[in-house]
């Protein structure tokens, strides 16, 4: 009709790739600042959007904040469909996938850990829609290999294999391999560091 403009769909090609990009600014100003430490004209200024750009795609900074960390999620979820879990014959593949995964997630997993910091629990985004499905996956690889272990056996592990590489994550590569005392291969001794410890854990002998 005359006068009358439909709304940008937000389906559109450029309006994903606005999307994306807000996504891609607004993470590390949250993973430095927090949810209080950001603002929505820090992002959007940093993002070069107008204020009303952030809100037509994620309402408001909740929206932004929830899209943030469920992205992290998404992506693991992308890459845990791609895997063939029967091919993990080794606990070696498993380390290498999930420590190539969180160097490449520094900054997610920052926001993570800060904000269980600063709420004193887990983001409840999280919580609803993919803690359990993440167990439960961690729960089908350990069973490949200790078949006789509990459900809470198996969650323990994998809670506790969560945040002992996430905490190794956060650091600086730099920073890290100073603290080992300086290593010539530092990836390959942070994967051997959690075979060895996992083995360990399984009761295996090697």
């Amino acid at each position: 009709m005359d006068g009358v403009h439909a709304p940008m769909s937000r389906n559109t090609a450029k309006s994903k790739r606005t999307r994306q990009h807000i996504l891609a600014v607004a993470l590390p100003i949250f993973a430095r600042g927090g949810y209080s430490g950001a603002s929505v004209r820090k992002i959007a200024g940093a993002a070069e959007v107008n204020v009303a750009t952030l809100a037509y795609h994620f309402v408001d900074k909740d929206g932004l904040y929830d899209t943030v960390i469920e992205r992290l999620y998404e992506e693991l979820a992308e890459g845990l469909n791609g895997l063939d879990i029967m091919a993990f014959t080794q606990v070696r593949q498993v380390v290498v996938w999930a420590w190539d995964f969180a160097g490449d997630h520094r900054d997610h997993i920052r926001l993570l850990i800060r904000h269980s910091l600063d709420h004193e629990e887990r983001p409840r985004v999280l919580v609803d829609r993919w803690s359990d499905s993440f167990f439960m996956f961690g729960e089908t690889i350990v069973l490949r290999f200790r078949p006789d272990w509990s459900r809470a056996e198996c969650r323990m592990l994998t809670l506790s294999l969560q945040h002992l590489m996430a905490r190794f994550a956060i650091e600086e590569p730099a920073q890290l391999d100073n603290i080992l005392g300086g290593v010539e291969d530092l990836d390959a001794v942070v994967v051997d560091f959690f075979v060895s410890f996992i083995q360990r854990e399984l009761g295996m002998t090697s």
